[in-house]
């Protein structure tokens, strides 16, 4: 996605209650996020801020009762927006072409020269289209390779894949284990109570889910210690993330 939407309580004083360093990358996380379309993990989102910019941010917004993971994800709302006027609009395209075809097949002047053309702008935009899958792709976490057979849901495979793979974000850049024998019990939970949702409010669902489920299993979640070996300053900031 080529934009993101801000909301003013997060940069504007004195309702923030940020630095102008932890706004820069507040800023920076929600651009990267958009430009992904997807919740990038730590060592993406350390690209872009420092570690020690990285932990600030996180303390100060969870001082204020917010949480960064959650405000990234309203990023991700957008994305899904945006991605259903692209269908809508690639619809609409395609039925003013054929529209088109049909005229041009009917005038005098050039009927040739207009069709290559139009064939030309068709290849053009796919090869767009094409080049930009492949980057989503790129970033896309592994673990889409996981079997999700045996989760018995109403959602399509590819949303399934798209939700854990969601979870899997999540957990790792908590610091958290990503096993598959480990997540797929807990996706089986989650994915159950957005079944019924409708397509286009599973995903929101998802994370609303998922963001409770944190907060109810945080007794779980210490007594089990499900962090993985990272170094110290990381898990002092997933500490204060959880």
């Amino acid at each position: 996605m080529e934009w993101t939407k801000i909301k003013p309580q997060y940069f504007l004083a004195p309702l923030s209650g940020l630095t102008l360093l932890e706004h820069g990358a507040l800023a920076r996380l929600l651009a990267l996020t958009a430009h992904l379309e997807c919740l990038p993990d730590l060592r993406t989102r350390l690209t872009q801020v420092t570690q020690g910019a990285y932990t600030k941010l996180a303390r100060s917004l969870q001082a204020q009762g917010k949480d960064l993971e959650h405000i990234l994800a309203k990023v991700l709302e957008d994305v899904e927006d945006v991605k259903h006027k692209r269908v809508v609009s690639r619809g609409t395209t395609k039925r003013y072409r054929e529209k088109q075809d049909k005229e041009s097949n009917t005038c005098d002047a050039s009927p040739t020269m207009s069709r290559d053309t139009t064939e030309k702008r068709r290849e053009d935009k796919s090869i767009v289209e094409k080049r930009r899958e492949e980057n989503i792709s790129a970033v896309a976490d592994s673990s889409k390779s996981v079997s999700l057979k045996d989760i018995k849901s109403d959602l399509s495979e590819g949303s399934k894949h798209r939700l854990y793979n969601d979870l899997v974000d999540t957990f790792k850049n908590r610091g958290w284990r990503t096993e598959a024998d480990f997540l797929k019990p807990i996706f089986r939970d989650l994915s159950k109570q957005v079944s019924d949702k409708n397509p286009r409010e599973v995903f929101p669902y998802f994370k609303k889910a998922l963001h409770n489920w944190i907060n109810q299993n945080a007794e779980w979640i210490s007594k089990h210690k499900i962090e993985v070996p990272i170094m110290d300053l990381t898990k002092d900031l997933i500490k204060n993330m959880v």
